[in-house]
C-alpha cells in the first residue's frame, strides 16, 4: 500500500501594494496625531523655540563683569595685539603697492611675509617646505595653537618691500602654490 503524503496548501504572499498602502496609512495617522498634539507650528505663526526665563533675561541685560583686572587683560589682550602684529593683504592691494614708485608711500616699519599653507600635520608642512626649497625659496614652519588645535604654518620671508613679496607671490602662483600676503609691523 502506498503512503499518502499530506499536501500543504501554501498561502499566497501578500502583494506589495498592500504593504505600501498600509505604510502610507500609518504615516498619515502619525502626522494627524502630531498636528493635533501641537507638535508642529501652525496658523502661520513662526516657531521660536524655548524662551529664557525672566531671571536669565535680567542677567543677560547686564554686561559681563570680569573678576579682576588681570583676568580682563588676559581675556582681551589677544584681540588688541593681533591686529597690531599681522595684517592680511589682498592680492590686488599688494600688486598696487608693488607698482608704487614713491618710497615715502611704503611703510619703513613693516615687512611682508607670504604664507604658503597651514597644516595640522607637521609632515604636510615639511613637504611643502621642501617643495619651496626646490624652487629656491627658504621657508620656515611656524607652529601655533589656535582653539586647542595645533597648526603648522609654512611662511616665506620677510620681504623688505611689497614689490619683492608680489614678485615671489606671482612666481609661486605660476607653479600652482597659492599664498596669502601678510604685512608684519616691526
Amino acid at each position: 500500500m502506498a503512503k499518502r503524503q499530506a499536501v500543504r496548501r501554501s498561502k499566497p504572499p501578500t502583494p506589495g501594494w498592500v504593504w505600501l498602502l498600509g505604510g502610507a496609512l500609518i504615516g498619515a495617522l502619525l502626522a494627524v496625531v502630531v498636528m493635533l498634539s501641537g507638535g508642529l507650528p501652525g496658523n502661520g505663526d513662526e516657531w521660536q523655540g524655548p524662551r529664557p526665563s525672566a531671571e536669565a533675561r535680567r542677567e543677560s541685560d547686564e554686561p559681563p563683569r570680569p573678576k579682576d583686572e588681570e583676568s580682563e587683560k588676559r581675556a582681551y589682550d589677544f584681540y588688541s595685539v593681533l591686529p597690531e602684529m599681522e595684517v592680511v593683504i589682498p592680492k590686488e592691494e599688494l600688486s598696487h603697492r608693488a607698482d608704487e614708485r614713491d618710497p615715502v608711500a611704503t611703510d619703513p616699519n613693516a615687512s611682508y611675509l607670504l604664507q604658503a599653507g597651514s597644516f595640522r600635520n607637521h609632515a604636510d608642512a615639511d613637504r611643502l617646505k621642501a617643495k619651496l626649497a626646490l624652487q629656491g625659496y627658504q621657508a620656515k614652519i611656524q607652529t601655533v595653537t589656535v582653539d586647542q588645535t595645533t597648526w603648522h604654518r609654512v611662511r616665506l620671508g620677510p620681504f623688505e618691500d611689497a614689490r619683492a613679496a608680489d614678485q615671489a607671490r606671482r612666481r609661486l602662483e605660476d607653479t600652482g602654490i597659492r599664498t596669502i600676503a601678510l604685512k608684519v609691523k616691526s
